[in-house]
């Protein structure tokens, strides 16, 4: 097994650090802000009542701040920014009674089948259906079906 260098921890912390630092120095030089916490939560709190109309409605409106910036390549951003949110709506389904091991295959497949969109236009349609059947989960329990294998496919989504 390798040996980990607490020198190489140090350098990758700062590193990070320092991204961080100007990210948010050029945020405030640009008057910029990220997506604000409490949409995140109006989103969360849709899903975890199960209700599809409003996350959708949620989803189609024009944010309230910019999207975070994990990556150069956009398309690789797209999708670093779909598994952020895929996460979170699959803690929201958890709390509105999905069965963990229900969301979390859930939230395979879909992370899964974004890997395989080749355009940011698919990765959002994706988004939209991902977050609707999240908060389809959680609606009603006793309409919960086990996972189906491949459910989610890029043949008909990306």
């Amino acid at each position: 097994m390798k040996k980990i260098d607490i020198r190489d921890i140090r350098s990758e912390e700062i590193l990070a650090v320092n991204r961080g630092e100007n990210t948010l120095f050029q945020r405030r030089e640009n008057l910029s802000k990220h997506t604000s916490y409490a949409r995140e939560r109006m989103q969360y709190d849709a899903i975890r009542s199960g209700q599809v109309e409003q996350i959708l409605s949620l989803l189609q409106q024009k944010p309230d701040g910019t999207e975070g910036i994990l990556s150069k390549d956009q398309l690789r951003n797209s999708k670093n920014m779909f598994i952020a949110g895929i996460t979170l709506f699959t803690r929201a389904a958890i709390d509105g009674g999905v069965p963990e091991e229900t969301a979390y295959s859930l939230s395979d497949g879909y992370i899964q089948t974004v890997e395989e969109c080749t355009n940011s236009v698919s990765i959002e349609k994706l988004s939209q259906r991902a977050a609707a059947r999240f908060a389809q989960e959680a609606y009603d329990p006793r309409k919960r079906i086990e996972m189906i294998p491949y459910l989610v496919t890029s043949r008909n989504i990306c």
